[in-house]
Order: structure tokens, then sequence, then C-alpha cells
């Protein structure tokens, strides 16, 4: 059997103009035909970089990927984040960063490629709590995937009542008190395809790629699952996400339906 493979557009740089003016740096991986759309926010002491490697392999499916640079970091205008005292740098979260989404959220809705109302978010350490907040202002988000984060009390009560909002959850035992967070919130979900996946090492949000090499492989066939085959839903009978290393899958310490590994030889 020959299949033809159809080439990716190479990702595009874009200027993103936020309410105030700030310019906003983002890429844009566009899939090789039209699918779900995908925004991917990146932890508070990184970039948007950190996401290329999952982004084209997320582009390589069929879904269409937009990642974003915070105000102050990367390529983004505004104070770097480093020289703000920290009641500024605060407030700049809660009051500007939800406009700064939502600006790269319209972007990412608008492409010509991306099949209206089905768009997935994917957010590390304070990217959880951003990608969270997204969902609770735009129902078009059907899918989450959240790494080594918390979320507010608004965040916390859209997990408890939303019933068709699939989560895979993910941090490394190795972060603090990453994954008793990430048990936390999933005590918050009720039963619509959840996972949470407790690595042993890893350290904290994308840095757990370089870490767990199947990790990335994980998210994608998430994506897939739940925006491309079951938008908005996980088949209990899917399996996606089964660790190709050391670990248990099912009913562990989490109490539910779960992917635990405990790779030792990291």
């Amino acid at each position: 059997m020959s299949c033809a493979a159809q080439e990716l557009p190479a990702p595009r740089v874009v200027d993103l103009k936020a309410a105030d003016g700030t310019t906003l740096k983002a890429t844009y991986f566009a899939a090789a035909k039209p699918g779900p759309g995908v925004l991917l926010l990146h932890q508070c002491n990184q970039q948007r970089k950190n996401w290329d490697e999952l982004a084209a392999r997320l582009a390589g499916t069929g879904i269409n990927v937009l990642t974003l640079d915070y105000r102050g970091y990367g390529e983004s205008g505004g104070t770097p984040y480093k020289d703000l005292p920290q009641d500024e740098f605060a407030k700049i979260v809660a009051e500007k960063w939800p406009g700064d989404v939502d600006t790269a959220f319209s972007y990412l809705a608008s492409q010509p490629g991306v099949t209206r109302g089905i768009v997935g978010a994917g957010g590390a350490s304070c990217g959880v709590n951003q990608s969270i907040q997204l969902a609770r202002r735009h129902p078009e988000v059907k899918s989450l995937v959240l790494l080594s984060g918390n979320t507010d009390r608004d965040g916390r009560r859209l997990l408890r009542k939303s019933e068709k909002l699939p989560m895979m959850l993910s941090a490394a035992d190795d972060d603090g008190a990453a994954v008793e967070v990430m048990h936390w919130l999933y005590e918050f979900v009720t039963e619509r395809g959840e996972q949470i996946r407790a690595l042993h090492l890893g350290s904290h949000g994308t840095e757990m790629f370089a870490a767990h090499q199947e990790l990335p492989g994980t998210i994608v066939d998430w994506y897939v699952q739940t925006l491309v085959k079951t938008p908005g839903a996980l088949r209990r009978s899917a399996g996606v996400g089964k660790d190709t290393g050391a670990g248990n899958s099912g009913r562990d310490r989490f109490g539910g339906r779960c992917e635990y590994s405990r790779t030792e030889t990291l």
C-alpha cells in the first residue's frame, strides 16, 4: 500500500496586537488539510519555542497549532517579566494576559484551515490556569492538556461543572508538590474521560519532555482522540496515552482513570 504524504506549510511567525496595542509574537503551525486548532501556552520561566516540536507533530496529524509568547516574554512586547516588581507582574497576569490569550485564540479560530468550534488548549505551569480560563470564556475549547500547574476558584468551578471537557493532566514527582496539586484538580472533575499521568522524574512543565520522550506522543494521541476522532469526548476503550516504559495503568493512588509511570532509570 502506498500513501502520498502531504507537505506541511512552514511555521509562520505572526504579530498580534493586544487590546492596548502591545505586539504579541506567535507562531502558527498549519496542518496540510482543514482540522481543529490547539493553542499552547508556555510556563512562566520559558517561551513559546518550547512547544515547537510538539506543535509540529500535531500539525502532522491534521491539527493546526498556535503558540504564543506572553507579553514580557520571548519576542513579545512589554516590559520583560524579570524587570517587574512582583505585585506589578501579578497585576499584568490577572488583568492583561486573559485579553492577550483571547487575542491569540481569535487569531487561531479565524484561520481558514481551522474547523469552526473545535479547539483545544494546552498549558504548562502558569499556562494551566490560562488554559482553563480560556475554556471558561470560550465553549469552543473541547479538550485540555495541563502540565504542572494550578488554577483559581473560577477555574475549579469550571472543572466541577463541565461535563464534556476531556482533560489530560501530568506532573513529575521531583517537582515539589506538583503531583499533589494535579491530583487535587483531578478531584474536581467528573467521569468524562480524564487522564492523569504522574511521572517519577522530569522537573517542571515542558521540561518533562526531555526526561519522558513518550509524553509528547501521548499528548498528540490525546488531542487526536478528543479533537479529531471524538471531539469533546474520550471513548473509554480508546486506550489513549498508554505508557511505553515501566509503569502501571488503571486505578492507582489517584483513584481514577490514569496512566501512572515510574521510570527509575532516567
